[in-house]
């Protein structure tokens, strides 16, 4: 499993608990995400929610996300 993984990364600082994306720009139906080292799953869920709602608002989005934990089984989504 991936918990030892998940324990190490975030005993070395790579990754933080309880922490979510935050919106580094915005512009219409673009929007830049910063992870702030949270888990992938999360932030990318979270970056995910925002683009469907800009999508929702302008027709279209493009969401960059960045500086997160791996986000693992994307396929899921």
């Amino acid at each position: 499993g991936m918990i030892p993984s998940y324990v190490r990364s975030w005993s070395q600082g790579h990754l933080q608990i309880n922490h979510h994306a935050k919106t580094v720009k915005e512009s219409g139906a673009a929007v830049t995400l910063d992870g702030d080292r949270a888990f992938g799953q999360v932030a990318a869920h979270e970056a995910m929610a925002l683009g469907i709602e800009k999508a929702h608002q302008h027709g279209i989005a493009a969401v960059a996300l960045h500086n997160s934990h791996h986000i693992g089984r994307i396929g899921y989504w």
